[in-house]
């Protein structure tokens, strides 16, 4: 990972069917801290249902931890992850300037000013 980049880490979801929320939850961590819980009732699902999720992680060093971890309870079942992805995340090719912004404003209403004296 390149110091200072933003990361784009995604993954999919799905409560094991048949399966009750207390059986299927799946925590999320960065870097050894919990981000998030994946967790839902798939006692009513014959199939899996998949849900995709979405994180912004920014590289505070050269490395990054992610990682899944089983939470619940421990019954030897539990949740599906799949698609698991980290994509780095484009800077903006030109420098947003909010300076510019306001004053491309203030020359709008100038003109409009103008425009209705006229």
């Amino acid at each position: 990972m390149v110091p200072g980049a933003t990361y784009l880490f995604t993954w999919a979801y799905s409560p094991r069917p048949g399966v009750a929320s207390a059986s299927n939850g799946v925590e999320v961590l960065v870097d050894g801290n919990v981000i998030g819980i994946n967790a839902a009732d798939g006692t009513a699902n014959t199939d899996t249902v998949w849900s995709v999720y979405q994180l912004l992680v920014p590289a505070n060093g050269s490395t990054t931890t992610l990682r899944f971890r089983a939470c619940g309870t421990s019954d030897g079942v539990g949740g599906y992850i799949d698609g698991v992805a980290l994509s780095p995340v484009a800077a903006p090719s030109t420098p947003v300037d909010a300076m510019s912004d306001a004053m491309l404003a203030m020359m709008v209403l100038a003109l409009a000013a103008a425009g209705a004296l006229v």
